[in-house]
């Protein structure tokens, strides 16, 4: 089980999960906004795609996969900046809407808000290690080593992982990619 020892960070309220939906905790955005050392990334690809506010409304449930500043490390965050519909698409891959699942246990199945199905197995979804969970006044936030991506077609994965760019470029300019 994921998420049994939930961990709040300092500043944050240590309430339970009976505090999901209440005044007494932070908004998921919150979280996410005090935690710059860890999700600062997060944070920036949130409003460069337009999903920060969302996160903010405690009329809404939530469960994010938020992966840690190092999980973009790999990927050209520049380029998904200036491309915020492709960016919207990967993060909409870590919301899940209208569910706050504190806890994950292995095998549970979720339908994220881009339509496509996200998997637990031990402590890990979709592969991708779980390494921190939290609990807002609107739901659950769970840090993830890196970006969930297995729903992105491979010519996606090429183009914003720095080191296949170039290869990405090459096949394109061969016009060897699908349009």
């Amino acid at each position: 089980m994921i998420g049994g020892g939930m961990l709040f960070w300092g500043g944050c309220d240590s309430g339970s999960a009976n505090d999901i939906g209440t005044e007494s905790s932070p908004s998921l955005l919150d979280i996410v906004n005090g935690h710059q050392n860890t999700l600062g990334t997060f944070k920036d690809a949130l409003g460069s795609a337009d999903r920060a506010e969302p996160l903010d409304d405690t009329t809404q449930t939530f469960t994010v996969f938020a992966p840690a500043n190092t999980a973009f490390e790999p990927y050209d965050t520049e380029l998904l900046a200036d491309n915020p519909e492709l960016y919207g698409s990967v993060l909409d891959y870590h919301i899940v809407a209208g569910t706050a699942a504190a806890e994950l246990e292995s095998g549970d199945t979720f339908t994220t808000v881009q339509g496509d199905q996200i998997t637990v197995a031990g402590d890990e979804v979709e592969g991708t290690e779980v390494v921190v969970s939290a609990e807002g006044a609107n739901g659950a936030l769970h840090i993830t080593e890196d970006l969930l991506l297995t729903n992105r077609l491979m010519t996606d994965r090429l183009q914003v992982t720095r080191a296949t760019q170039r290869l990405h470029e090459t096949l394109e300019s061969a016009e060897m990619l699908e349009a």
